[in-house]
């Protein structure tokens, strides 16, 4: 690939990473009809006495099991506490990990970087995964030249990363070689399950089994914006199409908080239908149409030196922005059946029912509460 269009991968990254932190929970309002809205402040003393302080523990600082890591209030009301794990961000070769991907079994997926002396970053070589349960990442694969990483995916049968103006599709045990997917446009893509789905030129939806599996081009034409198997989302001027990636079929989505191609991020989970816009987060359920109240509280809100993203899973929405340069980041994790945020240190990104943060030199996974 031309470095020339480096800018152009620059650009999707904005739209699509997914990083964060901030401080205490935020209330917004809940949907009509739902629960009064409720702002979080467990961290406070009463009026007058000292600020209070979690409990530290004295758990393994090299990863594992964490059970006894302080949790950042109002999260465990979401979170299984008993399933959070650490997971080492320091890899071996001494540079840093920058996840990229969360597969919904837990899988960690990333490239690597480090942070010089001014606080600005750098990409290195290679994909770096850890399996569930491990304490730090291995590296998967040499890439070469880093600027191409800057999105991955990962699912039941594999993980995906971009090269240049091809995929890159690697099977879950790395026994069989590298494959390339040709055709891509250096838009986002996805890997759910043990089906891959993307964009290809032309912006014609493709979509494999696995890494060995057939490309198959689909009819509906657009940009994909978010996936929940089975259905892609694809933006057409100013319309956002459904479309089974069973049948084929495809119907424009109705009743959206905005118009779609307002969006700066579009995320879909099995049950809501989330968009950002840089002056809310918008939130809509699936199954029966009904917005959410707006989140307007969004950290960095509107700053032009942070990029934006939005993920879904099947019960939370996690609004994430993160520095251009430097290894700053916030996030707001908002719990739509409950009408409450909560802000976490670090990057964050939520998968199925899997909660992915990052806290200090660490990064900290969840299982979701139902």
């Amino acid at each position: 690939m031309d470095e020339s269009r480096q800018p152009a991968f620059a650009g999707v990254l904005l739209a699509t990473v997914l990083l964060l932190p901030a401080a205490s929970a935020q209330a917004v309002r809940a949907p009509s009809g739902g629960p009064p809205a409720v702002t979080e402040r467990d961290m406070s003393a009463p009026s007058g006495g000292p600020p209070a302080v979690p409990e530290r523990d004295a758990a393994d600082p090299s990863g594992g099991s964490a059970a006894g890591t302080p949790i950042p209030p109002g999260l465990d009301r979401l979170i299984d506490r008993g399933s959070v794990v650490r997971i080492r961000r320091s890899l071996p070769d001494g540079t840093l990990l920058d996840v990229m991907a969360l597969g919904a079994d837990g899988t960690v997926l990333g490239g690597s970087q480090v942070v010089d002396s001014a606080g600005f970053t750098h990409l290195r070589r290679g994909v770096w995964r850890a399996r569930p349960g491990e304490r730090g990442a291995r590296l998967l694969r040499d890439t070469g030249k880093p600027w191409s990483l800057w999105r991955m995916a990962t699912g039941a049968s594999g993980h995906l990363w971009p090269w240049g103006e091809r995929l890159r599709c690697l099977d879950q045990h790395g026994r069989r070689a590298v494959r390339s997917l040709p055709g891509w446009t250096g838009r986002t893509f996805f890997f759910s399950g043990r089906l891959l789905v993307w964009e290809a030129e032309g912006g014609r939806l493709m979509t494999a089994r696995g890494c060995a599996g057939r490309p198959r081009t689909l009819p509906a034409r657009g940009t994909l914006v978010a996936f929940s198997h089975p259905h892609a989302f694809l933006l057409r001027k100013d319309r956002l199409l459904r479309v089974n990636v069973r049948t084929g079929g495809s119907a424009e989505a109705r009743g959206l908080p905005l118009p779609p191609a307002r969006a700066e991020s579009i995320a879909a989970g099995p049950g809501l239908l989330a968009f950002a816009d840089r002056t809310a987060l918008r939130v809509v359920d699936r199954r029966t149409g009904r917005p959410y109240a707006p989140v307007e509280d969004l950290p960095r809100r509107g700053a032009a030196d942070f990029g934006a993203g939005v993920s879904a899973g099947e019960r939370i929405v996690v609004y994430s922005v993160r520095h251009l340069d430097r290894d700053v980041s916030q996030s707001l994790v908002y719990d739509p059946r409950t009408a409450r945020t909560v802000a976490l240190p670090g990057e964050a990104m939520v998968t199925g029912n899997r909660l992915l943060w990052r806290d200090g030199d660490h990064y900290l996974l969840a299982r979701v509460r139902p």
